[in-house]
């Protein structure tokens, strides 16, 4: 007679149905992620670069530049005003109308960067701003990230990287997620890059909202383009050309009525290259 004691089988079969009963792990999709969690998440990282000035200098909104972030923000406020209203999303999924997409601005002469964090909040180097020579410029520049991040081409990007799971996890303040850090997440969404075909359907949507919200010309991308300084370009770098963009965009702003003349009126030299140079 086999007298050996049945507790082990039965302990395997107690741990062989649970395994069998154990459901997966539900991972949210991208359009899951409402905006207020998006929100959430640009607020953490952004508290994450003010406590990094090493990696993050971000040049002091005082004295005479406060006249620099005043101008850009003043861009920059106008040419979100409908994006913020987010008048075409369902009211209970929009972006908080209470809370400004702030402009900051990165101490880095020696590299024409520019990024935006999930819910607006928008970084400029230094070294870009000195790049460029005009308004305009700037204005094509800070509609092109607005849009990036508004129509979720920064998102759908940002969880090829890393799983939805991760992004709420770090959004109610997480310093780091199965592993994966906020800081991680930081410098992997500075660092995004988009293709061409991506920038082709950006630069389609970029032209309309200039049109739409200002009086400046809508090319304002071929500036930056003919632009010869030095400095590394490592937003051209991440937001890839594509052959013929310049005459493209030209067309594009064509198809909207040729809408607005200015490139300059003078205020950009006065109170962006005035004082940072």
């Amino acid at each position: 007679m086999n007298t050996r004691p049945l507790y082990p089988l039965f302990i395997l079969l107690i741990l062989l149905v649970a395994a069998c009963n154990k459901q997966p792990i539900d991972v949210p999709q991208a359009a899951e992620i409402t905006k207020a969690e998006r929100e959430e998440l640009g607020a953490h990282l952004l508290q994450i670069i003010r406590q990094n000035p090493g990696s993050y200098p971000l040049l002091p909104d005082t004295g005479a530049y406060s006249t620099v972030y005043d101008f850009v923000q003043t861009l920059y406020n106008q040419v979100t005003v409908q994006m913020r209203l987010d008048l075409d999303a369902p009211p209970e999924n929009r972006w908080n109308r209470d809370r400004p997409w702030q402009v900051f601005i990165l101490d880095r002469d020696a590299a024409a960067d520019a990024f935006v964090l999930p819910g607006g909040d928008f970084f400029i180097t230094t070294g870009f701003l000195k790049s460029m020579e005009q308004e305009y410029e700037l204005y094509y520049l800070l509609a092109f990230e607005a849009d990036l991040m508004h129509e979720n081409f920064l998102f759908d990007k940002m969880i090829s990287a890393y799983n939805t799971l991760n992004y709420q996890a770090l959004a109610r303040g997480a310093a780091q997620s199965n592993g994966i850090t906020a800081v991680e997440v930081l410098k992997d969404t500075e660092d995004l890059a988009f293709d061409e075909n991506e920038v082709r359907q950006l630069d389609a949507l970029t032209v309309p909202v200039i049109c739409e919200t200002s009086v400046y010309r809508a090319d304002g991308v071929n500036g930056i383009l003919q632009n010869d300084t030095e400095i590394v370009n490592f937003w051209l770098q991440k937001r890839m050309n594509y052959a013929g963009r310049a005459m493209t965009v030209t067309g594009l702003a064509e198809e909207n009525g040729a809408c607005g003349l200015l490139r300059t009126n003078g205020a950009y030299e006065e109170r962006v290259l005035g004082i940072l140079e």
